[in-house]
């Protein structure tokens, strides 16, 4: 058996009581389940409460050849779903939107969210997330806690830049408002693409590298059996 965790996943049961943790994690012993993490910091999150676990991300990308054209404005993508606006940080957005009125922010997920901001677009349930991608410049992610997302993937597939406030390799690391300021300055005044986590995402998550890697963690799994 396999679980795979991902980022609700680790949080829900990092805030269990103690004796619902406890139960779960003897059912995961008791079954001897082998335990996926679709990043790092979850691995590290999983052995504070007694569970190991591999690292290894499940995810289907799509890959552009080249980096799309930025928008001729320049533009910011952003998740905030309407039931968890606190979650991911949706006041703070609205606010850097006040702070940067020449730049337009694109909320998906939001709904309706009222805001008496010119620059500040929301949308409901999106089928065709790639449109977004293209007509943004940066993706901008701020959560409570976070495991690996597609958004973030597919931003750098596409040559976006990303802000998020979990390390990532060729992300921008931020941890507060000011921090996100600071780097929507600079790159306002400097638009580039991402060329650097295209390649690195193409490289570390294309679909033969994940097959061949799905292959050696069975070949382990069977092993360790």
């Amino acid at each position: 058996m396999i679980y795979e965790w991902i980022g609700s996943d680790v949080q829900r049961i990092i805030q269990d009581s103690f004796l619902k943790r406890l139960a779960k994690k003897r059912l995961i012993k008791s079954t001897g389940a082998f335990n996926l993490v679709v990043i790092d910091s979850l691995k590290k999150e999983l052995i504070e409460i007694g569970i190991s676990s591999e690292i290894f991300p499940l995810v289907n990308l799509n890959f552009v050849k080249q980096c799309p054209p930025f928008p001729k404005k320049f533009s910011i993508l952003s998740y905030v779903p309407e039931n968890r606006w606190d979650f991911y940080h949706g006041d703070m957005i609205l606010q850097l939107a006040k702070n940067f009125p020449d730049i337009d922010f694109h909320i998906l997920a939001a709904g309706d969210t009222s805001n008496n901001l010119s620059n500040v677009f929301t949308y409901g349930f999106v089928n065709d997330i790639e449109s977004f991608y293209i007509k943004s410049n940066v993706l901008l992610r701020f959560t409570i806690h976070d495991g690996l997302p597609k958004m973030v993937l597919e931003a750098l597939s596409f040559g976006r830049q990303v802000l998020w406030n979990e390390y990532f390799p060729h992300c921008h690391l931020v941890k507060n408002q000011k921090d996100c300021i600071k780097a929507l300055t600079s790159l306002k005044s400097n638009p580039l693409y991402n060329k650097a986590g295209k390649d690195y995402v193409e490289v570390n998550y294309h679909p033969q590298k994940l097959c061949d890697n799905y292959l050696t963690l069975c070949k382990k799994i069977i092993e360790h059996k």
